[in-house]
């Protein structure tokens, strides 16, 4: 068994955390060998960073202004507005020291107005090309995209229960949209509900309309397409599961805007909290297609690619790499549209198509793992797929570019130190930029958020500017890692 001890130096005293078995023994013989470091002025120093309220307000990009800024959201809490406060401002104006900040929603104003202790939950936005009214335009060589997201779902929990009430909420009016109005909002009572929009006027739902509309986990059984203006238990039923599933659910792809790439849509059955069923189909007019895949691999996509996160060995004996088991842990990809052939022909059971299916896949590693490292999850922006990893525990970050005319994935660059920096990169506008959102920290580099170019990853001008970091409260300390081995 391999542990990792992370020793912290200050003007060569040992301050030391251990991740060993056997800690309060450890932590005794410290205390005994070296003393109790609570009365000293290095603890205090840590003691006061790790209780500062200082903060990066994180942002979440909703389009455009009509000059070309970027509208950025933020939702805020502090001592003056404890419930919190949903804000907006200019990309311009963040990368001020003075930021300067609009409120959208005051959340304990609401509390007040409504007598609830309402806890906010998120928001589902409208995306903007699938919004007539958003003035969407895409990115193009020669100009940037235009548009802004006009509405949301607003998910708000009485008091901070796990069920929400859903409330629409228009962001030109920075107002609710009324239910019984010429709008005719969508709102929807507490329950665990899901739901995200198909297009401007119809939602993609799963609430409780009554008898047999739940699992017996208490989550959404059905999935109906709400039409504004009608009512929930009117909706058809487009997609339900069963009684015993924990839940099940709909959702899209919309790959439309890389090469290659489709509208993806996707139904999923939740077996229990590790398996699941996915049924996917690239055109409106076909039948949903069962993927041939575990039920512990979960499915997504990214332009004319389908990705698949292993979750389980699996080695698929019939289709495109005969004797290859794929490792738990591991990311592979497959042209989509061969492997939905695939999969059509394997619930068909047409032994002839299946083998003619098979000769069209063929698979590719994106991650695959080793005694030292492990997945931890991807990240897009419009041409570039950024993969994170685990290295002795130590993060580090590939940059996969999508090949010419939405070929295969080429790797640009890889973090060639891993160093024992926290990151965090996505991206700003992942359907029409390249740019990024990038996070470093570290056990003694306070959190600095930048924007940066991931085209120039690996390059001296990666980073475009610094935008937001918390204080340095660290000094006169430096960080290393050791490796134990524990019998």
């Amino acid at each position: 068994m391999v542990c990792f001890l992370y020793v912290v130096f200050c003007n060569n005293n040992l301050m030391c955390t251990s991740h060993a078995p056997n800690f309060i023994t450890l932590t005794e013989k410290c205390l005994k060998q070296l003393g109790d470091p609570s009365d000293t002025e290095t603890y205090k120093r840590v003691l006061d960073a790790l209780e500062s309220d200082d903060r990066i307000p994180h942002c979440r990009l909703l389009g455009y202004t009509d000059d070309g800024d970027s509208l950025l959201y933020n939702f805020w809490k502090d001592s003056k507005n404890p419930k919190g406060l949903w804000r907006k401002t200019t990309l311009k104006s963040y990368r001020s020291d003075n930021t300067e900040w609009t409120t959208v929603l005051d959340l304990d104003k609401l509390a007040k107005e409504e007598d609830i202790s309402w806890v906010w939950k998120g928001y589902v936005a409208l995306p903007r090309n699938k919004d007539e009214k958003s003035g969407y335009k895409p990115s193009t060589d020669s100009s940037p995209p235009e548009g802004r997201v006009t509405r949301v779902l607003l998910q708000l929990s009485r008091g901070g229960a796990d069920a929400t009430y859903l409330r629409e909420f228009d962001l030109l009016t920075e107002s609710f949209v009324d239910a019984d109005g010429d709008d005719m909002g969508f709102t929807l009572p507490e329950g665990k509900t899901r739901a995200r929009y198909k297009s401007r006027d119809m939602l993609l739902v799963g609430a409780d309309t009554g008898e047999g509309s739940m699992t017996t986990s208490g989550y959404p059984r059905t999935v109906r397409e709400w039409k504004r203006g009608t009512k929930i238990e009117d909706a058809p039923i487009v997609f339900e599961g069963e009684e015993t599933d924990v839940s099940c659910g709909q959702y899209s792809y919309d790959e439309t805007h890389r090469d290659g790439g489709e509208l993806y849509e996707v139904q999923s059955r939740s077996i229990d909290f590790y398996n699941s069923f996915y049924f996917v189909r690239s055109d409106p007019s076909d039948e949903f297609v069962k993927l041939a895949i575990d039920e512990k691999t979960s499915p997504s996509f990214f332009g004319r690619w389908l990705l698949l996160h292993i979750k389980s060995d699996w080695e698929p004996k019939d289709s495109g790499s005969l004797g290859k088991v794929f490792k738990t842990g591991s990311l592979i990809y497959v042209d989509a549209q061969a492997f939905l052939a695939f999969s059509k022909a394997k619930a068909e059971g047409n032994e002839d198509a299946i083998k003619e299916a098979a000769t069209n896949l063929e698979y590719h590693i994106l991650f695959e793992p080793t005694n030292t490292t492990s997945y931890a999850g991807y990240s897009t922006t419009k041409n570039y797929l950024i993969l994170y990893m685990l290295d002795d525990v130590k993060e580090k970050i590939e940059v996969n570019r999508l090949g010419e005319g939405g070929g295969a994935f080429v790797l640009e660059s890889g973090d060639k130190e891993g160093g024992m920096l926290s990151l965090s990169a996505s991206g700003i506008d992942s359907r029409d930029s390249d740019l990024l959102w990038y996070t470093t920290s570290g056990y003694l580099q306070p959190s600095t958020l930048h924007i940066a170019d991931v085209t120039k990853y690996g390059e001296d001008d990666f980073i475009i500017d610094k935008l937001k970091a918390l204080p340095d409260m660290v000094r006169g300390l430096f960080c290393l890692l050791f490796y134990l081995i524990s019998y």
